[in-house]
């Protein structure tokens, strides 16, 4: 029984190794979505892509970073590819929902309340950062558990870890944008996230948590 038991935990690493490829393309994916509506639909000029209109590119990219956190579990065979289309539904409508609250909230301040402040960096930078850092301890607690309602028993550390790698997306992509500006003449938060930055960190480090929670010992 030993040997078999070994032979699981081996064959789930491989599988959890399998799963890097899938992230990393879906984090991809979602860069080139958002890109193609903001440079080639919207139009790359000035802020544009805010003040013109409803984004959709953000509705399908959802859908690939919801991927990303429920890859590891399928591979790993914690959840059927059946019952994952009903959790993968409900993780998809809460990011959903928080994409529309942190849009609100941010373009309340840039357009509504703060009009002046649309070219400062360092003011959009505190805007932007902030409804984040309210929400996203939510976001992962929810996360959490829909995980370990539907899919495995774990620990309750884990809404922390969820929380803090996706806040993570955030330096990686104002990292990002000073190595590699692309389309951008700037190397503000701003224009990280005009380059979609932001959309490939999350979709990483998101599908990485899964992959930490689903390497764990389920807990009785």
């Amino acid at each position: 029984m030993h040997f078999h038991f070994e032979e699981f935990e081996f064959k789930n690493q491989r599988r959890l190794f399998t799963s890097l490829p899938f992230i990393f393309f879906l984090a991809i994916a979602g860069n080139c979505v958002w890109l193609y509506e903001i440079v080639m639909i919207k139009g790359w000029h000035g802020l544009n892509w805010i003040s013109k209109g409803l984004l959709y590119s953000p509705y399908l990219i959802t859908l690939l970073f919801v991927f990303a956190y429920i890859i590891p579990f399928i591979l790993t065979k914690y959840i059927s590819i059946k019952k994952s289309f009903f959790v993968i539904f409900i993780l998809y409508v809460i990011s959903a929902l928080y994409f529309e609250v942190t849009v609100n909230v941010n373009c309340s301040f840039l357009f509504g309340r703060c009009p002046h402040t649309l070219f400062n960096s360092n003011r959009i930078f505190f805007l932007l950062f902030l409804p984040s850092i309210f929400v996203l301890p939510f976001f992962g607690r929810v996360f959490w558990y829909l995980t370990n309602r539907f899919i495995k028993k774990t620990q309750k550390s884990n809404r922390n870890i969820i929380s803090i790698l996706s806040l993570l997306s955030i330096p990686s992509s104002l990292l990002t944008i000073q190595v590699n500006s692309g389309y951008s003449s700037g190397k503000d938060w701003i224009d990280a996230i005009k380059m979609g930055y932001p959309i490939f960190w999350i979709t990483i480090f998101i599908g990485l948590s899964g992959i930490i929670i689903a390497c764990q010992s389920e807990i009785d």
